[in-house]
């Protein structure tokens, strides 16, 4: 077995663990640009969702599961921090890959989200395990560079977001640490009850 060395000098890499509860800013139909699956997704939710959890309505709630994470985007946008921070990204980016833990169409077509992804930052400075919060603490929040989207074009107001958002950030991670949340913890303990 070969250890590997942590690197002697910038960029240091961290995996850090970004999870999201995001909520529609407001309802959108089909005549905004909100494509017409997001309408059958809800109808086949409420469905799965109002009498007893079966086969069907699990396989059911799991193509949607798939669909959202399919069309959700994390957006990073580095230009949202302050200057003179010692994370090393300058351009901002968009990456796929979120995995959804849950999400809820009572309100509409656009659902209510909750979901997570883990992305590699480069730092100008080595973080401990963990000590992403005291960095954010001497330097800069990083849920102001975060967005989510998703992947097709509506009509909207100027300046006006899909989904009103709330990240929760966490790391760095160990290299085996799978980025289990707190919501994850929190639902093992009590389905271990």
């Amino acid at each position: 077995m070969t250890e590997t060395c942590a690197p002697s000098s910038p960029p240091y890499h961290h995996r850090i663990l970004i999870s999201v509860v995001a909520e529609p800013s407001r309802q959108y139909g089909v005549d905004d640009g909100v494509p017409e699956e997001f309408a059958t997704c809800r109808k086949a939710w409420q469905k799965a969702v109002s009498g007893k959890i079966s086969s069907a309505a699990a396989t059911e709630l799991e193509r949607i599961r798939a669909m959202l994470e399919r069309r959700l985007i994390f957006g990073f946008v580095p230009t949202n921090l302050k200057e003179g921070t010692t994370l090393l990204v300058a351009n901002e980016f968009l990456v796929r890959g979120l995995t959804v833990l849950g999400f809820d169409f009572s309100q509409g077509i656009l659902p209510s989200v909750r979901a997570k992804i883990v992305i590699d930052l480069p730092f100008a400075a080595q973080i401990p395990l963990g000590g992403i919060g005291d960095w954010q603490d001497e330097n800069d929040r990083l849920d102001w560079a975060c967005a989510l989207h998703l992947d097709f074009e509506y009509e909207f107001d100027f300046g006006e977001h899909i989904f009103v958002e709330e990240f929760e950030i966490e790391g760095p991670l160990a290299p085996d640490d799978p980025g289990t949340t707190a919501f994850e913890r929190i639902a093992a303990k009590s389905d271990a009850v």
